[in-house]
This record gives C-alpha cells, sequence and structure tokens, in this order.
C-alpha cells in the first residue's frame, strides 16, 4: 500500500502513518487466525475463506473495508482536518485486486506493455480526463492538477475497489503517490517498468521524477512533492 498524507492539512503524516499501521494490524491478524469466521466491527460474523472450484482463497475484501472506515472516523472525530490518500492491492496467487482512495494511483502492466489496469484519479482533473475533456497531456500542466476529491478522513470518503485482475509471468503491478503521476506521463511509466531488473526500473522512474520537479522544463511536467513508489511483479511460470 501507499497512502500519501495531504500535505496541506494538518496532520497529513499522523493520518497516512495510521491508515498504514491500523491495516498492518488488521492483514497480521488474518494471517494468525486459524477460525472459519471473523468478526466484522466486533459484531457481524462472516466466513474468512470461500471456495472457487476445487481450491479455497482468504476472503480479506470485508476486514479491509471495515478498517479503512474505521480509520476515517477516527481521523474525522480528531477534528484536526488530518487526512490522506490510499492505495492498496491484495495479490493471491496469479490474481490481483485494488482499494483506492484520492490520487495516489495503481498500475497493472504486461511483460510487452500492455496496461491490463489502472485506476483513475479521485480528482477534478482525473475525472475530466477518464472523460475525454482533457488529454493526458493538458491534465499535467493543469493550474489545479493539485486538487483531490476523496480522501480518508472526509464525510464524503469512498473506497474503490476493483475487479480481480489475473497476473501472467512477468506482470508488473505498481503502487505510487502522485509525485510520480503528476511528473511522467502513463506511456513513459510503462516504457520503464515494462522489462528489465525491477529494482532499476523503479529506480529509473524516481530519478527521472526527481530530476522533472528540480529542473523545471516547458516540454515536460514539472511538480515538487512526495514521492513513493512500490512495484511488485509477478513470478515466472513454474516459479
Amino acid at each position: 500500500m501507499v497512502a500519501d498524507g495531504l500535505g496541506g492539512h494538518r496532520g497529513g503524516r499522523r493520518a497516512s502513518q495510521l491508515i498504514k499501521s491500523s491495516l498492518s494490524r488488521t492483514v497480521q491478524k488474518l494471517s494468525a487466525s486459524t477460525n472459519s469466521q471473523l468478526l466484522i466491527s466486533g459484531i457481524v460474523p462472516i466466513p474468512s475463506q470461500f471456495r472457487s472450484g476445487d481450491r479455497t482463497f482468504p476472503d480479506h475484501r470485508g476486514f479491509i473495508l471495515d478498517e479503512i472506515e474505521r480509520v476515517n472516523q477516527r481521523l474525522l472525530r480528531s477534528r484536526i482536518g488530518s487526512a490522506t490518500t490510499l492505495a492498496l492491492v491484495e495479490i493471491q496467487g496469479r490474481r490481483v485486486r485494488s482499494y483506492h482512495i484520492g490520487d495516489s494511483e495503481i498500475l497493472v502492466i504486461s511483460q510487452r506493455g500492455r496496461l491490463k489496469f489502472s485506476s483513475i484519479s479521485h480528482s477534478p482533473i482525473g475525472y475530466a480526463v477518464e472523460s475525454g475533456m482533457l488529454t493526458e497531456e493538458e491534465a499535467l500542466f493543469h493550474p489545479d492538477r493539485h486538487l483531490v476529491s476523496n480522501v480518508i478522513g472526509s464525510q464524503q470518503m469512498s473506497v474503490e475497489l476493483g475487479p480481480w485482475i489475473s497476473l501472467s509471468p512477468r506482470d508488473t503491478v505498481l503502487l505510487a503517490s502522485d509525485g510520480l503521476f503528476d511528473n511522467l506521463l502513463q506511456g513513459e511509466i510503462i516504457h520503464f517498468l515494462r522489462k528489465g531488473k525491477l529494482t532499476e526500473c523503479v529506480q529509473h522512474l524516481a530519478e527521472l521524477a526527481r530530476n522533472r520537479m528540480i529542473i523545471p522544463s516547458l516540454e515536460a511536467p514539472s511538480k515538487p512533492d512526495d514521492l513513493s513508489i512500490m512495484a511488485y511483479r509477478s513470478c515466472s511460470a513454474g516459479h
């Protein structure tokens, strides 16, 4: 997961740390549990596993969503305006599912560079690009690029739950804060990420984004911001 606290709001760092630590504890509890049922909000019992054909999979969706809502309510009760984005993926074997709030984004890319999944930035500019009102290039230079319309720490917070995406060998899953997506075009990110050693791919992305933040250019976007990048690559067949 990547959680980017809102820099213009008091307590952004606290909000991002709170959601990360809370979800980490939830996952640890799920991993340690041997019961066939767990409780949502300490009240509602639901199965912690489900069957699909001859295989049994853990079902974490309800627990993750419940914990996100719990943190959202805790931030609202604090009344100090703390808020954070969240980009989270759940990986089970050869499939991945996304949970998304805000303008930190998620991509799933094949080895050949095909975009298998892309989250939509929860922002006026993100929605304008999705509807075709703005091109990606126009959006990168738009003065309202910094606005975000959905965060943890808001009465209107909502979680966008993505579909299960099948992962082929060498597919790459990327999660990053807006410091990456505000400085690189999606095509550039895919180009650097699709092949080569994963650590080197991420290093190239980080270096290019930092250089654009530091050295403004009329030909490329330049928006200084926090930069967090996480990447996962599925194993080759048989490994």
